[in-house]
């Protein structure tokens, strides 16, 4: 009896290893992106356990292929962050406008800062005394403070609020392509740049000498 149990056993065994064997052929083994998985309760199927990235339950792709053949993209709430379009043969995310990073989670800055500033986010805009508007460092923890950016631009004098600073940069706008004129008194000159005393305006009107206010006695 012992012989027949045992040569039983080895018959179901073999029948098992048969079956998954015919499954994962129908499966492509997974595609080696995958572990094949034999039916469970005597069932003639088998399934595919693909790794992370190729369709595991820990992606967030709402279609996967059984056979573990497609990529599936990265993400924050969904993939690509519900920013952009998977690339299924590369795993990599095609962002929409104004979005950027590998899982498009982040903002981007308009036209990259003009090449004339700094592109940075929310939180480290907050942490940054020179930039607008002017404030001292602090602490910003909001829900966008990572995915929010913005520029801070390039300036050839001080911003801040502190002594000799400025309170406007050189370089402004959302994208820093505005730069801002020399204002002020030139001491290397003999005139005097703030007299706009019979300088015509663009619309060619003639500016009138500045008045003088005597003391009053």
């Amino acid at each position: 009896m012992a012989c027949v149990g045992a040569l039983l056993l080895l018959r179901v065994v073999g029948a098992i290893v048969e079956t998954r064997r015919v499954g994962c052929a129908a499966l492509n083994y997974c595609n080696g992106h995958g572990r094949c998985v034999a039916g469970s309760h005597g069932s003639p199927s088998a399934s595919c356990a693909c790794f992370e990235g190729w369709g595991s339950p820990k992606d967030l792709a709402i279609d996967r292929m059984l056979d573990c053949s497609q990529r599936t993209c990265p993400g924050v709430g969904g993939e690509c962050s519900r920013n952009g379009l998977c690339d299924r043969i590369s795993g990599t995310c095609a962002c929409f406008d104004s979005w950027v990073g590998d899982a498009c989670a982040t903002r981007g800055c308009p036209n990259e800062c003009s090449g004339r500033g700094q592109c940075l986010s929310m939180a480290e805009l907050a942490r940054r005394e020179d930039a607008l508007p002017l404030h001292n460092a602090t602490t910003y923890a909001e829900w966008d403070a990572v995915v929010g950016r913005g520029c801070l631009c390039d300036s050839a004098w001080e911003v801040g609020l502190g002594p000799g600073q400025r309170r406007l940069p050189e370089w402004f706008g959302p994208d820093c392509s505005l730069r801002r004129c020399p204002s002020g008194d030139d001491p290397m000159t003999r005139r005097d740049e703030t007299d706009c005393a019979n300088v015509s305006t663009p619309s060619g009107r003639l500016l009138e000498p500045r008045r003088v206010r005597q003391p009053q006695r």
